[in-house]
């Protein structure tokens, strides 16, 4: 049943927890919900042949006048949804969500707005964008100012190899190795702060894969040459469905898969299998492997290998991306030792 008269209208609204108004064209109040006096402290007599956009903020009211006058001479229209802020009786502002509807010509004879408060959830987001404005600060000393020291730190470091004996050198690289774990740190915590900081979720769109595997199999030769890194037949020439983040994916998986392993000959296989749908890559190691009991934490921002150097946010980061993307990633066993990650990204249309 369609709503007409003023006399539904009450019926309706009188259970409302909703604020309901009718106005005329010059913004008089000719009738307010009884609500009104629970979410803004008027009784609704109070109201009635007041103007109604002095009720609103100074900073909001030239959007919502706007917004007005471009359904005044369009009848059974409404205008979007405004958000914008009430006078309580007690002097503070109270945060709305507010749509108008011009019902001119109705039986109604005037324009309906539905008002709903918002102020928790504005208190919240504002909450939010100042965790926001925090983790970006955070984000910039990490990749600008902790990045740029340890490069010098590293860059000392690297010049007294030729100057320490052989009971030094093994100190010297520790020194070396907490570096490039710090330096390694870094690139995790901006990859992290940049995911639970986009706008409206992490952007997708089609992404090459065969190029980051093949850019992040030849850095972590770079950085771990006492490791053999082994592609299983080819690497094909294929998009999914990711962004620029895809890289950080398997940089960690490769890490993961030379920082945790305790042999002396560490050895990581690399596999992409190319499905109707879905791409499944697979890295697994000749490690000690991942108890059954740890397989379901292991992607636990606070959870660590053992005898693990790592962050603890690295396989974190890694679900947090892919599950993002549309896909998965789990965690198995790998014959005849070790640990396999098969991570399972849309095949982009």
């Amino acid at each position: 049943m369609e709503v007409q008269t003023v006399e539904q209208y009450k019926a309706l609204i009188d259970h409302s927890t909703d604020i309901l108004a009718l106005f005329d064209e010059r913004g008089i109040i000719q009738f307010v919900s009884p609500s009104v006096e629970q979410l803004l402290g008027y009784a609704p007599d109070e109201l009635v042949g007041e103007p109604a956009f002095d009720l609103l903020h100074p900073d909001d009211r030239v959007d919502v006048v706007e917004a007005f006058e471009r359904i005044v001479e369009a009848p059974g229209t409404s205008t979007e949804r405004q958000e914008h802020r009430f006078r309580h009786a007690d002097g503070s502002w109270v945060w709305a969500e507010s749509v108008t509807t011009n019902r001119t010509e109705s039986p109604l004879e005037g324009y309906v707005i539905n008002s709903r408060e918002i102020t928790e959830r504005k208190r919240y987001e504002k909450g939010l964008e100042k965790t926001t404005e925090e983790l970006d600060v955070l984000n910039r000393i990490m990749r600008h100012d902790i990045r740029n020291d340890m490069a010098v730190i590293l860059g000392w470091a690297e010049l007294l190899e030729d100057h320490v004996d052989d009971a030094g050198r093994a100190h010297l690289q520790k020194i070396l190795d907490s570096g490039d774990h710090i330096v390694e740190l870094t690139k995790n915590a901006r990859d992290y702060v940049e995911t639970v900081t986009a706008e409206a979720g992490i952007e997708r769109k089609p992404t090459p894969l065969r190029s980051i595997l093949l850019n992040e199999l030849s850095l972590r030769r770079e950085s771990f040459p006492e490791a053999e890194f082994v592609v299983r037949g080819e690497i094909p020439d294929v998009t999914v469905t990711a962004n620029g983040m895809l890289g950080s994916v398997f940089r960690n998986l490769l890490n993961n898969a030379v920082q945790h392993n305790d042999t002396d000959e560490p050895v990581v296989e690399l596999t992409v299998d190319v499905g109707d749908e879905t791409v499944a890559v697979r890295v697994a190691d000749n490690g000690p492997g991942i108890p059954d009991s740890q397989k379901e934490s292991v992607f636990s921002k606070d959870e660590r290998g053992l005898a693990s150097s790592g962050s603890g946010i690295g396989l974190y980061l890694v679900q947090t991306l892919v599950e993002q993307y549309g896909g998965d990633v789990r965690v198995a066993d790998n014959e005849p030792t070790g640990t396999a990650f098969v991570v399972k990204l849309p095949v982009a249309e």
